[in-house]
């Protein structure tokens, strides 16, 4: 048998060989059989099936190797056609590694709860069907928010939810605080991305671009120095930001939160400041 786990191929050679078998191939070739004295422990589960549960069930049915191998071939090959089915829904009702919401909810229940189950085995080593069931309530209570709502999965995964996608968020240690000076223009590394900050002389009107990571700014009077900074990266007082257009200062997590910018994005996305002032987001 070959089976995939996550990105790990298991190989099981010989699966489908009984006990009796090696035995007969052992002695007619002249090998020594190494046997490991706790296999006959029936303290462990595995021994305790192998000794005591399996003999007992031959008394049934003699061949209940065979019947339990057979059954195990069957669920391998529904498995693999489960896997094959999930794999092309989810490219169907997928966009940018997220499932798009108005899809996914127009999939039955069944599946959706199944989708919900691959999402929670992929990132928990030790779940439930009550942990199942609580994040796909939560998804079935929260599927018209606008700004989005996070449920944990794990303790560095979330799943969110949204009017628009359901996906999950990882955060590893480089999605931790950030808080690097800067002393003038220039190209600098912040976390996972590289943002460089360009003198802009009020003439040549910048070309954007979606992934585009440059600040185009008049900093002649602007005191350095100046700070990339994440919101969890705490400010005294808290950040404030004057958007284009407004004559007062607003508070940062305000102005998130009109954009239906997620809690987790608000706490992760990248700022440049002077001390609390945001300056760009």
């Amino acid at each position: 048998e070959v089976r995939l786990y996550k990105d790990l191929k298991i190989l099981r050679p010989m699966l489908n060989i009984s006990r009796r078998e090696v035995i007969k191939f052992n002695d007619q070739n002249g090998l020594t059989r190494n046997c490991d004295s706790s296999n006959q422990d029936i303290k462990y589960a595995r021994n305790r099936i192998r000794n005591k549960i399996i003999p007992d069930l031959k008394t049934i049915n003699p061949d209940i190797e065979k019947a339990l191998n057979d059954l195990s071939a069957i669920a391998n090959d529904e498995d693999f056609i489960i896997n094959e089915y999930l794999n092309r829904i989810k490219s169907e009702i997928s966009e940018k590694n997220k499932f798009v919401s108005k899809l996914f909810w127009a999939q039955s229940e069944q599946l959706q709860k199944k989708l919900i189950y691959e999402i929670v085995k992929k990132y928990k080593t030790e779940y439930d069907q009550k942990d199942i069931d609580e994040i796909y309530q939560f998804a079935v209570e929260n599927k018209t928010s606008k700004s989005g709502k996070t449920v944990s999965v794990t303790t560095n995964c979330w799943l969110c939810v949204s009017e628009e996608y359901i996906y999950t968020i990882v955060k590893d240690e480089k999605d931790a605080e950030i808080f690097v000076n800067i002393e003038r223009e220039g190209t600098y590394s912040a976390g996972k991305k590289t943002i460089s900050i360009e003198k802009f002389n009020g003439t040549t009107k910048p070309k954007f671009s979606t992934n585009d990571l440059t600040i185009y700014a008049d900093l002649s009077e602007t005191q350095f120095p100046l700070q990339f900074r994440t919101r969890n990266s705490k400010a005294e007082n808290g950040y404030f930001i004057k958007p284009f257009g407004m004559k007062e200062n607003t508070k940062l997590k305000k102005y998130l939160s009109s954009k239906h910018i997620n809690r987790l994005k608000k706490e992760n996305i990248l700022l440049l400041c002077k001390d609390n002032e945001v300056l760009w987001v």
